[in-house]
């Protein structure tokens, strides 16, 4: 597998990037809380691998990754696995698989306050210093200062970019790299178990074998994940079933649906769930099969050049 890697084939996964809080924290938006640990927070990108690969915009990999911004907790919440797809430049699609859970947060980090409110001219005067300068109210504060020593917890995200949609495999795989965060001694670094399966998994080529891999050392790593892609002429593999779609949806609603998207009208898929956003995404994809969607971006392209 990795000598196939090396011989040129593309990788299954494009980048990895790790998205959380960063070492200061800056209000997201001017936030009415009155509870610092209420207010909502912009998310950085930490870790990205391999540094040789451009990577897409930051600041949309960030928001994508955590798209309700930096939430603090006062304890742990329950990992949350989701989906999202970038649209690149040249039309192709790079979906992004993340894993979202909670690690403490450094106490030494700085947090940014909201601005005061405009201050009482008397009360400034009031409050004015011996030499006739009133007190700054301050702009950040510790972590430690903050909360008085208890833990505050901050939401982290662990992301594969891959060309493919393998939502089943990459969530088994960043759940082995999850347990590799901040748990007990593992015999395999994580460094290593991430440059294997970024410079050493191949993507499966259409219609070709498809390809095994495992993420962790042995008898500590997680079952054998298998990947594969179908022929180019063939309806595309899926880890949904078509019934995602036929359980939430009148057949009215269906075949509307279909109609919209041979018109290439603009649809908008709403719901809680990232993974099944995307989920029925791709499954109206599969309705026109063998048709193919055409993005804004190569329409806009294609228009221009008309006389």
């Amino acid at each position: 597998m990795s000598s196939e890697a090396s011989q040129g084939a593309a990788p299954l996964v494009e980048h990895y990037v790790s998205v959380g809080a960063p070492s200061q924290l800056t209000l997201l938006d001017e936030s009415s809380a009155a509870n610092w640990q209420d207010r909502v927070y912009a998310p950085d990108i930490l870790t990205t691998y391999p540094p040789s690969r451009p990577l897409p915009s930051k600041v949309a990999l960030a928001a994508f990754c955590l798209p309700s911004g930096v939430r603090l907790s006062p304890a742990r919440r329950p990992p949350n696995f989701s989906c999202f797809v970038l649209t690149m430049g040249d039309g192709g699609r790079l979906y992004g698989h993340s894993l979202a859970f909670d690690e403490p947060l450094d106490p030494a980090a700085l947090v940014q306050l909201p601005p005061p409110p405009p201050p009482d001219p008397d009360a400034a005067v009031a409050d004015a210093d011996a030499d006739g300068s009133a007190a700054a109210a301050p702009t950040s504060a510790t972590v430690a200062a903050l909360s008085g020593g208890a833990a505050v917890f901050a939401p982290r995200c662990l992301c594969v970019l891959s060309r493919g949609h393998f939502p089943l495999a990459f969530k088994a795989s960043l759940s082995a790299l999850l347990s590799m965060v901040g748990g007990a001694p593992q015999p395999l670094p994580l460094e290593t178990a991430l440059s294997h399966l970024v410079l050493n998994v191949p993507a499966p080529r259409p219609g070709g074998p498809g390809v095994r891999f495992a993420v962790g050392a042995a008898g500590h790593a997680a079952p054998p994940l298998h990947v594969c892609c179908a022929p180019a002429a063939e309806l595309p593999a899926t880890d949904y079933s078509l019934g995602v779609l036929l359980e939430r949806l009148t057949p009215n609603a269906l075949l509307d649906l279909f109609g919209a998207l041979l018109l290439e009208q603009q649809i908008v898929v709403v719901g809680g769930d990232a993974e099944l956003r995307v989920a029925a995404c791709e499954l109206l994809l599969q309705l026109i099969f063998p048709l193919r969607w055409v993005s804004v971006r190569r329409h806009h392209r294609r228009r221009r050049h008309q006389p």
